[in-house]
């Protein structure tokens, strides 16, 4: 006798949430990676309209200029990743996903993974709160370049009890 088997192929989804802010805030979009069958990893990259998002930080991600990649692994039937904006002004932002591939617990590629997309409403705020471009990398004053020194030992004995050897911001 011949025995067949046929094995369903694992499907997952990608999920966002769809905040509200306002301009010059920090926003958190959580993306949420789901299956029936236990996960292990999630390789996804995402497009965002830079003009008005800026990527700040993420769980497993990484990007800026309208690309994240998120590059992740977790148990479960379902994954979160928190992904941080901040808003440069107002309108509707759509966070989208352009690839993605994952792995279930074995370690088998999933077929079919259904994508999602985030809408992020931006309204009136604060654009004051909006970083320069290029602060990212920036000092912790955030400003670019420099505009902090170091604690010195003078400093210290000025002081007592309160030893520092980090930046200190200046005018």
């Amino acid at each position: 006798p011949c025995i067949t088997m046929v094995a369903d192929a694992a499907e997952a989804e990608l999920h966002f949430t769809d905040p509200d802010t306002t301009v010059g805030a920090e926003v958190d979009v959580t993306v949420n990676y789901s299956s029936s069958t236990s996960l292990q990893s999630l390789n996804a990259t995402l497009t965002y309209d830079a003009d008005m998002l800026r990527f700040v930080s993420g769980d497993s991600a990484s990007g800026g200029n309208g690309t994240i990649t998120i590059d992740g692994t977790g148990g479960g039937s379902s994954i979160d990743f928190a992904l941080k904006f901040q808003a440069l002004k107002e309108g509707t932002a759509k966070i989208e996903v352009s690839q993605a591939a994952g792995t279930d617990a074995t370690g088998a590629e999933l077929d079919d993974i259904t994508f999602g997309s985030s809408a992020v409403t931006i309204g009136p705020g604060d654009p004051s709160l909006i970083a320069p471009e290029g602060a990212e990398g920036g000092d912790q004053c955030g400003r670019s370049g420099g505009g902090y020194r170091r604690r010195s030992v003078s400093d210290n004995e000025r002081f007592p009890g309160r030893p520092y050897s980090g930046r200190i911001c200046q005018g």
